[in-house]
């Protein structure tokens, strides 16, 4: 099956990044829930946060963090909503600068507390969305807890705007990811947005994906077709129907399409390379 080999080379492109984001979401203050008996918790879980972020700060080295610092001292004493939502986009702007995607998220949900926007809530959304891709594999949990968080973003979004696809989409895929039973919520609205709109790329990869995982192969097959069909130039869903086929036990076709997305990774040679060494293992193993 492909996805290995795509996380493979993921993981050779940002092997950096396991100190980059550094801040792991254990005791990280996930999904915000205001129901009786949460609060304790979630004040445990803020002062963990910024616990880990002065030992970022201390990795760092105050020439790097003065402006952190700086906007810490704004944040603080911000005597308005305006000026906390100026101080926080400085602290997002600043981590992110830092490398430290995750500290700027938490700050980013923070923002949109504030705001209660769906501009807000949909931009602190992505990030975590985003960030769910770095976690690593062998920390289901803390994935789960990401998405989770994301999850709490879109919902909010989804408030200030139910019809939003793109948002409904995001959020079906992430109930699928933190569930233990994707059945009864995400898949099933990934299903529904599929029936309501054929031309939503978005769920049909997805659902995609997710018949690779479960080892759904020729379902997968159909959903990539359809993103193909849809979009020509999208190179993932040659990617991904490379996996197809060799699900299936299809090398021929899974060549054919490795083929056809190295023609469309035209911006990384170096993933094209590992590719063609897979390809060569591919054919020999073939004949």
């Amino acid at each position: 099956m492909r996805v290995p080999l795509k996380q493979i080379i993921v993981a050779i492109a940002f092997s950096g990044l396991a100190v980059l984001l550094y801040f792991a979401p254990r005791g990280y203050p996930g999904v915000k829930n205001k129901a009786e008996g949460q609060a304790q918790q979630q004040g445990d879980d803020h002062a963990d946060f910024h616990a880990q972020v002065e030992e970022v700060k201390k990795e760092l080295g105050p020439e790097k963090t003065q402006k952190v610092d700086l906007f810490e001292k704004q944040l603080s004493s911000a005597a308005s909503p305006k000026d906390k939502v100026i101080a926080l986009d400085s602290l997002i702007n600043q981590w992110d600068k830092l490398m430290r995607p995750f500290i700027a998220a938490h700050y980013s949900f923070e923002k949109s507390d504030i705001l209660n926007t769906f501009a807000a809530w949909f931009e602190t959304g992505n990030r975590f969305f985003a960030l769910t891709s770095f976690v690593p594999p062998d920390k289901p949990d803390d994935k789960a807890t990401v998405f989770q968080q994301a999850a709490q973003a879109y919902q909010n979004a989804l408030k200030l705007n139910p019809n939003d696809v793109v948002v409904r989409t995001r959020l079906a895929v992430c109930q699928v990811e933190s569930n233990p039973d994707p059945m009864t919520t995400g898949i099933k609205v990934l299903l529904d947005l599929v029936k309501e709109d054929s031309t939503n790329i978005e769920a049909q990869l997805n659902l995609g994906m997710f018949s690779l995982k479960s080892t759904q192969y020729s379902k997968a097959e159909k959903r990539f077709r359809t993103v193909i069909a849809l979009d020509p130039a999208y190179k993932d869903g040659y990617w991904y129907m490379a996996g197809a086929m060799e699900g299936q036990n299809k090398p021929t076709e899974a060549v054919k399409y490795y083929r056809e997305y190295i023609k469309r990774n035209k911006e990384n040679p170096s993933e094209n390379e590992e590719i063609e060494k897979y390809i060569d293992k591919l054919i020999n193993k073939k004949n």
